[in-house]
């Protein structure tokens, strides 16, 4: 049998989609894969058969990324599960030499489109490139290789960067946004090949949005063509006949809601011009009130502007003597304050010194008895030096301290007298052990030895110098050769090149060590007449009763407390006797200050009383002034309070000049009695506006029907506004006629669109019946697709009919109420919000017909998977058709995921449809059937190809590029065609 495409190569517009390529991708290390004859892919399931016939629609629609991935390609796992983002990116594009390729052909020529990973987020991006694959397929897999069992091996080198240089030289260019993608891969360009070189599926519209989303919705159904989703069927007819007619303005788009809101809005102003029109004669009423009044409030303000023009002028004659006025006060009350100022500091200033003068005696006290005390102390220890005095001191009271500790505790104290027992032994024997070497004359170990000798040793060990033993000759020897080990230099003993550390490299002195015995003797005297003496008055206080310890405590708490704060006194006596000199000095110091300060406060003194006197005299002056102006002033407010009273005249007084004229001298008594007589006037107008206000026919909220009193321009104002609105009324009444019959015209228009777009959908429906009244189905004797209209929409069309929509006066409320009420049911119960009727809005469900063979009845039961595939497989094939420009023949793949599902008979039937309408039949199933492969003729069974040495990852082990088996028949004219396996 001869493929699709030997049948119909000869036509000039071919669309053909060839093959498809994958490397590294999903499951494949390098699958070429035939789409433009009937196939069918055998091979245990997870070999990736549903991800390869899936990976077509990354071609078929123009999409960019992977996000709502659900919504756009709808992936999913066998359990039904859609498949995210993140997972249909990484499995299709795991790693950046991950590629997708399709080759197709168009009427010019092969061309090829190459899917790669995108810079952003789960993103893939186009390179199309116009030559067939065979140009490029070396670019992607090492053929020549003798690996894996003579099925190539990977690139090592691959990647994007690598085969750009050669796909740029070919012509290649990157797609890059989906605009661009839909006018080059959607867009029917016959007469343009710039245009329309790589053209994939040849639209009628080009790619318009509303016409991708009906070839999204039949791609989804093409990929499963055994489901069964209520809304796919329906949007899809509703998005291709409003495709199929000329202009986009034709299309359905009735927007009930403004038609309802025309009309409120008619009926609105119908019911404002009716109020304009009753209002009449109160408008006449209240503008003749309102030119009365305007003349005689004119008059009346212009004696408001005058008078106040003459109470101004003499207000303001005033105000430059209050001014110079306010300056004199102003410098007398600054010269007061000045001095006042001067006198308090100087008073303030003999206070605080006062006060510094008790603080400097107190201070000259303290100091005074801290020096008696420390003169006592040294009188009654005379002939002893400042060092020798706080010694004496301190040792009392060390002494004084470990007594009182004794007291305190026995334990203490019985450990201190064996401590002191242990001391005394201790240096009573090394006090006549020193006695008796410096009495007895015995040479030292280092007085035995040669001086450098001496002089290291005693270095290293000075106890050397007192130990007394007499050497033998061998042992003298043996010491002088140890010593001779170390070199002494200036400050340092060196062992080895070294200097030995923590040692100096002192000479040793018999006669300096003698003098350090002698000192070390008078020391050792010293501590034991100490320790015996510390000794004694322990072993006294043990003697004693408890009462007589605690008063002996008592007591010796007292002069430890003496003891101490007198060795504190010595301590600081140099400082005692400098602070008692420098407080000394400073109080006499301060006395002098505090007799110059007196001094100076008498002389403020006279400065402040000689002020006090000018500042009064200035202040009278100015209050003098003040006075001539309060009087102005009041009667400036009584001006003030009739222009707040009568909010005329503040409008005059921005409008009128003053007039030079002689004024009676009660002229505001005058005016006061003209603005009563002018209120009783304007009383009159405000009645007459309120009730034209009351109407609230301007744009406002009606309040001000309720003010008391309004300002002339304000009045004027509102008049201007009542005149505009019954001066226009007429106009307005002749205007909102002509509008109702443009709205009645375009509501009819409206309804008439609603009608016709029920017989468009039952045309259609009728046109696809009759082109599937050429097949038949299993037992089918025959099938028909119906179409359900919403119940809602059809009634509403009930009720239109029993409504003249042709009229001059406004359609009556009841057709508004209908569409209103349509409106709510319709639209809450579809879960829309807008209220625009668009033609997919109309369409409730579509469903199937069925006649079995030898029965006259129509039944809708269902079907098996089998006859439901069939179904849907003649209905795609006949709506994608209908999508496609008309002079253009396509040759496009019709994937059928399940094939053993469907059996032979239907499964041929299925080939001859998708034949028939340009199409092929491209599907998959787990175990390999006589039946499938005698109804494609080609097959393949992906898994006896499998890289068993290098891929392009561990993950991805398929590798196929060879022709796919097929059947074909041995002889065409047999009766009973004969077929055998052979490589096409």
């Amino acid at each position: 049998m001869d493929t699709l495409f030997q049948q119909i190569d000869t036509c000039p517009d071919l669309y053909a989609i060839r093959q498809l390529v994958f490397v590294n991708s999903a499951a494949y290390a390098y699958t070429e894969i035939r789409v433009d004859q009937h196939t069918a892919l055998f091979g245990r399931n997870n070999l990736g058969k549903t991800s390869m016939l899936n990976a077509l629609k990354l071609f078929l629609l123009p999409e960019e990324n992977f996000k709502k991935c659900e919504r756009k390609f709808g992936f999913r796992s066998r359990s039904g599960d859609f498949y995210s983002a993140q997972e249909s990116f990484k499995y299709y594009f795991p790693d950046q030499n991950s590629f997708i390729l399709l080759e197709a052909e168009n009427l010019y020529g092969p061309f090829c489109i190459l899917l790669h990973q995108g810079r952003k987020e789960f993103s893939y991006a186009r390179i199309v490139v116009p030559c067939a694959y065979d140009e490029i397929r070396h670019l992607f897999w090492d053929f020549a290789a003798d690996c894996n069992e003579g099925l190539g091996a990977p690139l090592e080198t691959l990647s994007l960067a690598s085969i750009q240089p050669e796909l740029s030289q070919l012509g290649g260019e990157a797609l890059h946004d989906s605009k661009t993608i839909r006018e080059r891969l959607f867009s029917h360009r016959p007469l343009s090949r710039e245009e329309g070189r790589y053209c994939l599926l040849p639209l009628k519209q080009g790619g318009t949005e509303r016409e991708l989303a009906a070839w999204k919705q039949l791609i989804h159904l093409a990929f499963d063509i055994g489901a069964n989703d209520s809304r796919t069927l329906p949007d899809a007819l509703a998005t291709i006949i409003e495709g199929e007619k000329q202009r986009k303005s034709d299309e359905l788009s009735v927007d009930l809601n403004q038609i309802l809101q025309d009309y409120e809005q008619l009926r609105a102003e119908r019911d404002e011009l009716q109020r304009i029109s009753n209002a009449q004669e109160d408008w006449e009423r209240f503008d003749t009130s309102y030119r009365q009044y305007e003349a005689q409030s004119r008059d009346v303000g212009q004696f408001y502007v005058d008078l106040k023009a003459v109470l101004a002028a003499e207000h303001s004659k005033i105000e430059p003597l209050i001014e110079k006025a306010v300056q004199t006060h102003g410098a007398a009350q600054e010269a007061l304050n000045k001095a006042k100022a001067g006198f308090r500091g100087s008073s303030d200033r003999v206070k605080h010194m006062e006060g510094s003068q008790a603080e400097r005696e107190r201070r000259l006290r303290q100091s005074e008895t801290a020096v008696k005390r420390i003169s006592e102390i040294q009188r009654a220890h005379p002939g002893l030096e400042p060092e020798e005095l706080l010694a004496e001191l301190q040792q009392q009271a060390n002494r004084k301290a470990a007594l009182v500790a004794d007291l305190q505790d026995e334990g203490q104290r019985q450990a201190r007298m064996e401590q002191l027992n242990h001391a005394l032994i201790r240096d009573r024997k090394k006090r006549d052990r020193i006695k008796d070497q410096l009495e007895h004359f015995k040479p030292s170990v280092l007085d035995q030895l040669d001086p450098q000798s001496a002089t290291v040793l005693y270095n290293l060990a000075p106890s050397l110098a007192e130990a007394t033993p007499v050497l033998d000759q061998p042992s003298r020897e043996v010491m002088q050769q140890f010593a001779g080990l170390f070199a002494p230099t200036e400050d340092a003993l060196v062992l080895c090149g070294e200097p030995v550390p923590n040692v100096t490299a002192s000479p040793y002195n018999p006669e300096a060590v003698r003098a350090q015995l002698e000192q070390q003797l008078i020391k050792l005297k010293d501590a034991i007449q100490e320790q015996e003496l510390e000794f004694t008055e322990h072993l006294a206080n043990t003697r004693l009763t408890q009462a007589e310890q605690r008063e002996k405590l008592k007591a010796e708490q007292a002069e430890l407390s003496i003891l101490e704060t007198n060795i504190t006194h010595l301590k600081a006596s140099d400082t005692h006797f400098q602070q008692f000199n420098e407080a000394q000095a400073s109080l006499e110091e301060l006395q002098q200050q505090i007799a110059e300060a007196r001094q100076d406060t008498e002389r403020y003194k006279k400065q402040y009383d000689g002020a006090l006197g000018q500042e009064q005299q200035a202040r009278e002056s100015l209050e003098g002034l003040k006075a001539q102006k309060q009087t102005l002033s009041e009667q400036l407010d009584r001006l003030g309070l009739l222009s707040n009273s009568h909010g005329v005249l503040q409008g005059w007084a921005s409008s009128l000049k003053p007039m030079a004229r002689t004024l009676p001298e009660n002229a505001l008594a005058v005016l006061e009695r003209q603005c009563t007589e002018m209120g009783g006037l304007y009383q009159e107008l405000m009645e007459a506006l309120r009730k034209l206000l009351s109407q609230q026919l301007l744009e406002s909220d009606g309040s001000e029907s309720y003010r008391v009193s309004f300002e002339m321009a304000h009045l004027k104002a509102l008049r201007q506004q009542f005149e505009r609105l019954f001066s226009t009324l007429e106009g307005q009444q002749m205007d909102y006629e002509n509008r109702v019959r443009a709205h009645n015209k375009h509501t009819s228009i409206q309804m008439d669109a609603l009608r016709e777009a029920g017989r468009q959908i039952k045309g259609f429906i009728a046109e696809i019946n009759r082109e599937f009244g050429a097949y038949s189905v299993s037992n089918l004797e025959e099938v028909q697709f119906a179409c359900d209209l919403h119940p809602r929409f059809q009634l509403l069309l009930s009720d239109l009919d029993k409504i003249n929509l042709f009229g001059e006066e406004l359609h009556e409320q009841r057709l508004y109420q209908r569409l209103n009420d349509f409106c709510d049911e319709f639209f809450r119960d579809s879960g829309r919000y807008g209220r625009v009727l668009q033609m997919h809005q109309l369409i409730e469900k579509v469903r199937y017909r069925f006649r079995l063979a030898g029965q006259d009845q129509f039944t809708e039961n269902a079907q098996s998977n089998g006859t439901t595939s069939m179904v849907n497989s003649l209905l795609l094939s006949i709506l994608l058709k209908r999508l496609l420009a008309q002079d253009a023949q396509i040759c496009l793949p019709l994937v059928m995921d399940e094939m053993a599902s469907i059996d032979q008979q239907n499964l041929q039937t299925a080939v001859e449809i998708a034949q028939q309408h340009g199409f092929v039949l491209f599907g998959a199933s787990p175990d390999m059937s006589a039946e499938i492969v005698q109804a494609v003729r080609h097959y393949i069974y992906l898994g006896m190809f499998k890289a068993t040495e290098k891929a392009y990852s561990e993950r991805r082990r398929v590798v196929y590029h060879g022709a796919c088996e097929s059947l074909r028949p041995l002889a065409k004219n047999s009766a009973t065609a004969e077929f055998v396996e052979a490589n096409a």
